[in-house]
This record gives C-alpha cells, structure tokens and sequence, in this order.
C-alpha cells in the first residue's frame, strides 16, 4: 500500500512537471527579445535611435510574415496545378508580384531605417540579421535540435537504426 501510494505520488508530481509552464514565454518570443538584444549592441543603437528603430524595424517584420504566408498559399496552390498551363501562369504571375512586394518593401524599409538610424548602421543590418540566423541555428544544432547524431558523436544504434546489407 506505500509503495502503491509513493507510486501514483511520483506519477502526478511528473505529470506536472510534463504540463507546458503557462507563464514561460514562446520560444519565438525568447528568439525574438535576443535578436532584439544583438542588433541594438551590434549597431551600438543608443536609446533615442532603439526608440525610432523598432517600431519601424517591427512594422517591417510583421509585413514580412504577411507576405511569407501569402507566398506558402500561393505555393500550395502551384503544387495542385498538375498540367493546367493557365492555372500554372496565373499563380507564376502571382508568386511574381508577391516578390516584387516584397523587393519593394524591403526598400522601403533600408531608406526608413537610414532615416532613423543613419546609412552606416543601415548598411550593416541584412548582414547582421543573417549572422544573427547563423549563430541561432547552430546553437539549436548544439541543444539537439537537428536530427541525427551530434557534430563528432557515435551515430544512433539499436533496431531502427542498423544498416542493412
């Protein structure tokens, strides 16, 4: 009986510990306050520029997520066009356009951001986030966030993992 009542005591204090913490931010919300973090040290923003930049920077962002998910609808659609020629060049012409959006957005947004922040720091940013995109995917790599054995670790063993020959 005390060992049953130990039992179902350590079953429920690990269901607990297994329920996501309501409190704990998004791993997207995490990702974004350290982009946030890295850019203003790397631009060395003082608090008057950080002020003027990121609500402009924001602003860009989320227009960037509109046209990403209106790009993936229009790709689904593509993949659906089998030999239909017509259908195939009116999605083609609108993948077309929704690039051109974007180009047009994303220079609208570098003239803005040397308006607030100066054309030097403007000039480093694109770099800056793509090195920025670097060091997360390879510290997702390093937490075991890829597939397949660790950079110079022994490869998975076991039944689903033998080769066949």
């Amino acid at each position: 009986m005390k060992k049953t009542m130990i039992l179902l005591l350590c079953l429920c204090t690990l269901g607990a510990y297994a329920q996501p913490d309501r409190d704990e931010p998004k791993r997207s919300e995490k990702v974004e306050a350290l982009k946030r973090a890295y850019i203003t040290s790397e631009l060395a923003l003082t608090p008057v520029e950080a002020e003027k930049f990121w609500p402009v920077y924001n602003a860009h962002e989320e227009t960037q997520k509109t046209h990403r998910k209106e790009l993936k609808k229009v790709m689904e659609k593509m993949d659906a066009v089998g030999e239909n020629q017509k259908a195939f060049e009116s999605l083609n012409n609108e993948i077309s356009a929704l690039r051109v959006k974007e180009v047009e957005e994303d220079s609208n947004f570098m003239i803005a951001c040397s308006k607030v922040i100066g054309v030097q720091k403007t000039a480093k940013l694109p770099a800056m986030e793509k090195e920025f995109h670097k060091i997360l995917l390879e510290e997702v790599g390093r937490k075991g966030g890829h597939p397949g054995p660790p950079p110079g670790g022994r490869p998975p063993h076991g039944p689903r993992h033998r080769s066949i020959d």
